[in-house]
């Protein structure tokens, strides 16, 4: 199988998964500084416990993308980055 092609500059998105909001919207506070990105409330488990949150930011290229969501995996507060 190929990789896509993907053109950078572009506006990614990454879904941040964790069990309190509030911690999590830090982690992506912290992560991202005073790059310009959009926060928005995502999913809740059925039991509660989980939520994801969305965030989207223009990435310059792979490595900025990578590096991104390494620092969001990273985070105590976020079970999963997706």
């Amino acid at each position: 199988m190929q990789r896509p092609t993907i053109e950078y500059p572009c506006e990614w998105q990454f879904r941040v998964i964790g069990e309190q909001d509030e911690a999590i919207r830090a982690v992506i506070a912290e992560v991202f500084g005073d790059r310009e990105h959009t926060v928005k409330a995502g999913n809740v488990s059925s039991s509660g416990r989980w939520r994801s949150i969305e965030v989207s930011a223009q990435v310059q290229d792979e490595a900025d993308r990578d590096a991104k969501f390494q620092q969001l995996s990273e985070a105590e507060a976020v079970r999963a980055v997706v």
